[in-house]
């Protein structure tokens, strides 16, 4: 996929009901791995039950996507 599905403000918005979510249960952060919830949460439409991504969503600050280095030697 070229461009993202879902407008900024709707990402947005979903991010703010995360970490609503968060602050209630008293959490430091959430982890996503399903690539649906990644999905949900970014946009980002990948294969991830052959590519594995994790979404990480802190209470504070921006979202890290955790992905595998394409490439990378066995010994390295």
């Amino acid at each position: 996929m070229d461009r993202n599905p879902f407008s900024k403000a709707e990402i947005a918005g979903r991010l703010v009901r995360v970490r609503t979510a968060l602050a209630e249960r008293e959490l430091d952060a959430a982890v996503f791995a399903s690539p649906e919830n990644v999905f949900y949460l970014t946009g980002l439409d990948h294969w991830g039950y052959f590519a594995p991504h994790l979404l990480i969503v802190p209470l504070e600050g921006k979202p890290v996507l955790v992905t595998l280095r394409a490439g990378r030697s066995a010994g390295e």
